[in-house]
């Protein structure tokens, strides 16, 4: 709770003697000048850069900010907050999608960024694989077995890369070569290829091809989507939520349709978790 009468956010203390940063309460303008001068006075002794003097303020984070939530998943929604949109789902994708177009001179930084994270968290996955395990379930998960293969097969018979097959980075390096397009899901991961994409069918065909419309998604459906065990949660959870629905005596017959329609996408994922889980 914040000590201070009027600002929500505030300093520890009340600022003493010529100290202005942070007071009364916490002012973007003084707090950013007071980080870039402390960086730049001490940054050397840390091995940091300087950090060019310019006229730096808040307002001008909000469009990185963007594209990096436009980059992650469910990131309509963190949009739709950041820009204050009181928009429903379907609506905020439609407006944010420009707003969050990746700015070009970050493009390959991010996409960097973006290969490893996804890498890293593909070699638990590397590991299943090499003991045999089907790792995968969905439309997409024959072609994602396939690119794990050809990565095990690399480490394995790679002179060089064997003897480093301890380094987990080296899997990582390997993973990303093999996944660049991957992009991480809540309910399922994205191994984005336009012409495959029926996310894309919801686009202008000048706008399809540039990246996953996240809020169209049809995992169940899509060639490029892959459902792993640590989705399952949320899989089982929708498909109680659908059968506990599909039995309210108030739905309309129409409306009862969408439901079972949409439950039988759902139960094809969790059966065949299930049967994964028995194998």
């Amino acid at each position: 709770m914040s000590w201070h009468p009027t600002h929500l956010f505030a300093a520890l203390a009340p600022p003493t003697g010529r100290q202005t940063h942070g007071s009364p309460g916490l002012h973007s303008e003084s707090e950013i000048d007071f980080f870039i001068n402390g960086v730049n006075t001490t940054g050397l002794r840390h091995g940091l850069a300087a950090i060019p003097h310019n006229h730096v303020r808040s307002h001008m984070f909000r469009k990185t900010m963007s594209q990096l939530a436009g980059r992650e998943p469910d990131s309509e929604i963190a949009l739709g907050l950041q820009l204050k949109h009181a928009a429903r789902r379907a609506v905020a994708n439609r407006t944010t999608q420009a707003y969050a177009q990746m700015d070009a001179k970050w493009a390959k930084e991010f996409d960097t960024e973006l290969q490893q994270a996804a890498a890293r968290k593909l070699v638990d996955l590397l590991g299943g694989r090499r003991r045999g395990e089907r790792v995968a379930v969905g439309p997409g998960a024959a072609r994602f077995h396939a690119g794990l293969d050809e990565v095990i097969a690399s480490l394995d018979h790679h002179p060089h890369l064997r003897a480093q097959i301890a380094d987990e980075r080296v899997a990582e390096a390997l993973l990303a070569a093999e996944f660049p397009n991957l992009h991480l899901g809540t309910l399922n991961h994205c191994m984005f290829d336009a012409p495959q994409a029926e996310c894309q069918d919801q686009l202008p065909a000048d706008q399809r091809g540039l990246a996953p419309l996240i809020g169209a998604c049809q995992p169940a459906r899509c060639r490029n989507s892959t459902i792993t065990r640590a989705h399952a949660p949320y899989w089982i959870a929708e498909e109680d939520d659908l059968i506990a629905l599909s039995k309210n005596p108030r739905l309309s017959p129409p409306n009862r349709e969408a439901v079972f329609i949409r439950l039988a996408d759902v139960q094809r994922i969790t059966r065949a978790l299930e049967e994964e889980d028995t194998a």
